[in-house]
């Protein structure tokens, strides 16, 4: 409906790396801390009209409502400087893909190909960390 109106809408698809790792050398416990620490850094890193949504695990997504394209890009180290805030002593390490909706995007096809970008930067090893 926003896409319609034509209000830009970017998604953005964050997971954490290394958490399998965390778990299975420092317990779940920990784990579950660090899916805690990056989901308050994410809702301090976004606006009260966009919306931040844990799918699962150490999945993310975060919808930025009529928020320009360009500064989208910037989020992912705005979410570093607020872990670093929140959690000075911890090392956080995540990925994530922008996509802006066009026109003719559904919710999944926005969502799928921010995701598609997420796994291209984590495997290009272009992670973010705090």
């Amino acid at each position: 409906r926003l896409v319609n109106t034509g209000t830009p809408v970017t998604f953005v698809a964050i997971d954490c790396d290394r958490l399998k790792l965390i778990n299975d050398t420092q317990g779940h416990q920990e784990g579950d801390r660090i899916i805690t620490l990056l989901a308050k850094a994410i809702k301090t890193s976004i606006r009260k009209s966009d919306y931040a949504i844990r799918l699962g695990g150490d999945e993310f997504c975060i919808i930025l409502v009529d928020y320009a394209a360009d500064l989208a890009i910037h989020l992912p180290e705005r979410i570093i400087r607020n872990l670093q805030i929140i959690a000075p002593d911890k090392t956080v390490h995540f990925s994530a893909g922008i996509y802006n909706m066009q026109p003719n995007d559904t919710i999944n096809d926005a969502y799928q190909a921010s995701d598609a970008q997420l796994y291209l930067n984590k495997q290009q090893k272009q992670h973010r960390s705090s």
